[in-house]
């Protein structure tokens, strides 16, 4: 089995968070309205969220087909439509986004769409804009701290640092990352720099029985594992029964998880 080069548990509060990526794309501030969304037939639209989310309620099953990866959605309309709602929860338990789409023959805008919050907006600046943070030494731990401050914290005081970017995580919706089966392991967003990736993956507890998660457990090859907020998982549809690991490799995660190396400290 491989030895850890480092590991790192990160139980701190953090004060810092998510940044989007520079793409060329409309922009909307979520302010409890609902944001129209309009679809050429046939051709995929983006829509980029600033934090990962899931589908709560979705009206356009039969209308339309949904690739979902994370922070991003890939909407394609088979048919003409009217104002059908999607509504969207962004990760871990934060606001409602009500999406109000329609389709028709005569609309042509493949634009994609950025969702900001009301506090990211950053008097008219997207996450996309906050100021770039040098001079920091990506190494595991700096890559850690940003990847937890990009999922769990307020989102309108992030300094990326330079030279990290998100990177595809080339993986399944879920992988067999915890020895012994009893936790389900959802990859959610991967981020590179300085020749190391930094994926954040949901750990969710599907035993009647509480689990206490130890890194040498997880199968892969990792520089380090952090835990955040906790390593421990209450049983199963209990509050507590989910937490996320933060993995440092020098590949991809993809191929990191395909290692199938436990640990051993």
């Amino acid at each position: 089995m491989k030895k850890f080069n480092r590991l790192c548990l990160v139980v701190c509060v953090i004060l810092l968070s998510q940044a989007g990526f520079a793409l060329n794309a409309a922009h909307v501030v979520w302010d409890k309205s609902p944001i129209a969304l309009n679809l050429p037939l046939n051709q995929e639209r983006t829509v980029l969220f600033p934090r990962p989310v899931k589908i709560v309620s979705n009206e356009l099953v039969g209308f339309a087909v949904i690739q979902k990866s994370a922070d991003t959605f890939y909407i394609k309309a088979l048919k003409p439509f009217h104002q059908k709602s999607v509504l969207l929860q962004l990760m871990p338990q934060g606001d409602v986004i009500k999406l109000s789409v329609s389709a028709n023959e005569k609309f042509n805008d493949t634009q994609a769409l950025q969702i900001t919050l009301e506090e990211d907006s950053h008097q008219g600046q997207t996450p996309n804009q906050v100021s770039m943070q040098g001079g920091i030494d990506l190494n595991t731990i700096t890559l850690t701290r940003f990847a937890i401050q990009s999922l769990f914290a307020p989102a309108r005081v992030l300094e990326v640092p330079q030279g990290v970017a998100r990177v595809p995580m080339q993986t399944t919706k879920t992988v067999n990352l915890v020895y012994g089966g009893g936790v389900i392991a959802k990859p959610l967003i991967s981020w590179g720099g300085n020749g190391l990736t930094v994926t954040a993956v949901q750990l969710k507890n599907v035993l009647s029985k509480p689990v206490v998660l130890d890194p040498r457990n997880l199968l892969g090859l990792w520089e380090t594992a952090t835990f955040y907020p906790t390593n421990k998982l209450a049983s199963r549809g209990k509050a507590q029964d989910t937490t996320t690991v933060f993995l440092v490799s020098t590949r991809s995660f993809g191929d990191a998880v395909k290692q199938m190396k436990g640990y051993v400290r």
